[in-house]
């Protein structure tokens, strides 16, 4: 039998071969250095929901993460996309929402920096921990105040490093020179490094976001002068004239929202339409990619190039001089191969008429086709007509007004280009990088793609993500944002100090809120009170108290009872009524005991005390109908009761309208009460229209109440329509 025998002759470096290192322990990085990496992770803290109603509410959020789920920042652009702002937007209601930020450390700490959340009322607050941080519960007090289910997202940021970090196990580089791992601290330089150091100029990188595109936008494009309706030819004048000021029209859209971009803001048609694109030959956003190289002026208006902005001025009109005549921006549908397009131009253009189109190409040949037909129909004289330009090959760069645009195209192709680490001719003599240094973001280590901000370091990837959120952020446009027209009035609502458009201009004089959801008037600000006049309805408030009259209806007492609930609530109980309800949290008091009747428990009112009702100034036959009109209005339980009877009454297919009813419900009782009052303050014997006005509600509600008899029901609804027309209300 053979045995083997090791020949020193044939293996002579196995004997010179050092003892190689231990293996590497599970969990141990190999680069103990690297800094931590910055993670999201979204919580669902429920109060005692059920596996239905939680699967539910996390449903109906926007983001794709999962519950307790660690995700990577760096991945997927979420550095960019899930900032607090736009986290604290995805949820509905039903649900409280608060974003949390921390440092992230090797260790784990429980310690936040800041907790960003949505109040009672519907606004954003932040609430910021003073040194390292503090616990989240003394933060999340308030949100834990709203009873609701809290989605908490966790942000673990890298605090930015202030030193290098050398890694473990890693050779120095030499370009560098030796790597001193001394204390900064603890090293006395000698009298000649004093002097080269003081003789040497300091060096600073000049590639910062403060040159980006972005930040160039807003410092220029501040206003924006709209084009002249009346005019066609350029002129002088036109070009010359002074900026309206964009602020106030820039307020009139949802603070979650942005303001449109410059060129989307004109009088005239603002119009979007979606054009079904699964026929075509070539894909949409292929078809968007070629607009760009051809002779229309266009510009991408995000960083993932799904709106393009294509510029059919000098299309329509050869001599625009800087009128925006027409614009199309085109944006590619998420889960459709539809194109969404918004038209914006000067003129009212019917885009019914507008005919089918295989390619983008047609399209915009049918559009400029119809704005060019629009444009110069009867538009005298004929010697100051346009003049249509069918070559289309002009450029918006040969236009005054594209010359700051041009250089935005071109500082934007710089940015995203592979000289962008050029922008200076000093930039060619630098010095070496430091060995170590990594970007903040992704821990990326070569030297050659790493540039220094402010604070930290980046490389070229992460630094032209940073450059393209910005631009993103600063050119994108809002397609729901309405154009403000030159016979529109903006307001202020009294109620909830947000402006708002009025469609009628001058001619209003009752304003809705769409962010309150609130009527008033447009002059004093309180409810309307047509057909009374301002001062009348502050004559006839300062005498007239709904709630201390409400208690007037059935009885006369001179005293009531004066309960304070335990929600803060003031309630005012007559003599001779049994119980009451407070009206915010509907716990029911004993009028006996002053104890809490339902609900559990047995809590005793607070300030229980008799009070003397004031005389009364107004006669009992106006106070008896305002106050019943009044009170009947404020109800929620009365409403309550009346819509589910209207509601069964329909379900049976009969004859009743039951949306008819309810719409006419709030109209009539409010009318009711401003004719009493307008009848009192023109000093008339009685109520007369406000009285039949109340009988016909009655008749209404107790057709559908207690009678429900459907014939009975549609005569009564049938007479309180003829009575408000009548009176002039409807």
């Amino acid at each position: 039998q053979d045995v083997f025998c090791f020949d020193e002759d044939t293996f002579p470096t196995l004997l010179d071969r050092k003892p190689s290192s231990a293996r590497r322990a599970r969990g141990v990085s190999e680069r103990k250095g690297e800094a931590p990496p910055s993670t999201i992770v979204k919580t669902f803290i429920d109060t005692g929901l059920g596996r239905r109603r939680r699967a539910k509410l996390l449903s109906e959020c926007e983001d794709d993460l999962a519950c307790d789920v660690p995700y990577s920042l760096h991945r997927k652009n979420r550095w960019a996309e899930m900032s607090p702002p736009a986290l604290l937007g995805d949820a509905g209601d039903e649900v409280a929402v608060a974003v949390i930020e921390r440092a992230a450390a090797k260790k784990g700490t429980r310690l936040v920096n800041a907790v960003h959340y949505v109040d009672k009322e519907g606004g954003r607050r932040s609430n910021l921990a003073k040194g390292k941080g503090t616990d989240q519960q003394n933060l999340l007090t308030e949100v834990h105040e709203q009873e609701k289910p809290v989605l908490l997202y966790s942000l673990c940021k890298t605090p930015p490093s202030e030193k290098a970090v050398k890694p473990l196990q890693k050779k120095t580089s030499r370009r560098a020179g030796a790597f001193n791992m001394a204390d900064d601290d603890n090293y006395v330089p000698s009298e000649t490094e004093e002097v080269v150091v003081e003789e040497m100029p300091v060096w600073r990188r000049s590639r910062e976001p403060s040159f980006c595109l972005g930040d160039y936008i807003v410092s220029k494009q501040e206003y924006v002068c709209p084009p002249s309706t009346n005019g066609v030819t350029a002129t002088k004048e036109s070009r010359d004239a002074s900026p309206v000021d964009m602020s106030a029209y820039v307020e009139v859209a949802p603070p979650e929202s942005y303001a449109p971009s410059v060129l989307l803001v004109s009088k005239g048609t603002y119009k979007t339409i979606e054009i079904p694109a699964e026929k075509w030959a070539r894909g949409a956003h292929e078809q968007m990619r070629a607009l760009t190289t051809s002779a229309y002026y266009t510009r991408w208006l995000d960083a993932n190039e799904r709106r393009l902005m294509v510029d059919l001025s000098t299309s329509v009109c050869s001599h625009c001089a800087g009128r925006f005549l027409l614009v199309l921006v085109f944006e590619k549908m998420h889960n459709s191969k539809n194109i969404k397009m918004t038209l914006n131009s000067i003129d009212d253009l019917d885009l019914s008429s507008l005919p089918s189109a295989d390619s983008l190409d047609d399209l915009i040949f049918n559009t400029v086709a119809l704005a060019v037909e629009k444009f110069n129909d009867g538009r005298p004289p004929r010697e100051h007509a346009a003049k249509v330009n069918p070559t289309m090959e002009s450029t918006g760069s040969l236009v005054a007004r594209d010359v700051v645009l041009a250089e935005h195209r071109e500082m934007s192709i710089t940015a995203t280009s592979d000289d962008f680490d050029r922008i200076l001719d000093s930039d060619d003599e630098e010095e070496a990088i430091v060995s170590g240094v990594r970007c903040n973001k992704c821990c990326e280590a070569r030297v050659d793609d790493l540039f220094e901000m402010e604070e930290d370091w980046l490389c070229r990837g992460c630094l032209t993500q940073t450059i393209c959120a910005i631009l993103s952020n600063r050119m994108i446009v809002k397609l729901n944002v309405p154009i403000l027209k030159g016979d529109d009035l903006i307001v202020e609502c009294k109620l909830c100090m947000n402006l708002v458009r009025l469609k009628d201009g001058f001619e209003a004089t009752v304003l809705s809120c769409p962010g309150c959801k609130g009527v008033s008037c447009l002059s004093c600000g309180c409810p309307p009170h047509d057909p009374m006049d301002c001062e009348e309805f502050s004559l006839w408030s300062s005498r007239f108290d709904a709630d201390i009259e409400a208690l007037r209806i059935d009885a006369n007492p001179k005293f009531a009872r004066a309960l304070t609930c335990e929600c803060g609530q003031d309630l005012l109980l007559p003599q001779d009524q049994k119980e009451t309800t407070c009206p915010r949290c509907h716990i029911v008091f004993d009028a006996v005991s002053l104890q809490k009747k339902r609900g559990g428990g047995s809590i005793v009112a607070r300030n229980a005390r008799l009070v003397a009702l004031p005389t009364r100034t107004i006669a009992k036959e106006f106070a008896a109908v305002a106050a019943a009109a009044h009170a009947e209005r404020l109800d929620d339980r009365r409403r309550a009761v009346f819509e589910r009877a209207a509601r069964k009454m329909r379900g049976e297919a009969g004859a009743f309208a039951a949306d008819a009813a309810l719409a006419l419900r709030p109209t009539a009782l409010h009318a009711a009460e401003m004719l009493a009052a307008d009848a009192y303050m023109a000093k008339a014997r009685a109520p007369r229209a406000a009285a039949q006005m109340m009988c016909a509600w009655e008749a209404l509600r107790t057709a559908v109440q207690e009678e429900k008899e459907e014939k009975r029901a549609v005569r009564a609804l049938d007479a309180l329509k003829e009575i408000l027309k009548e009176t002039g209300t409807i």
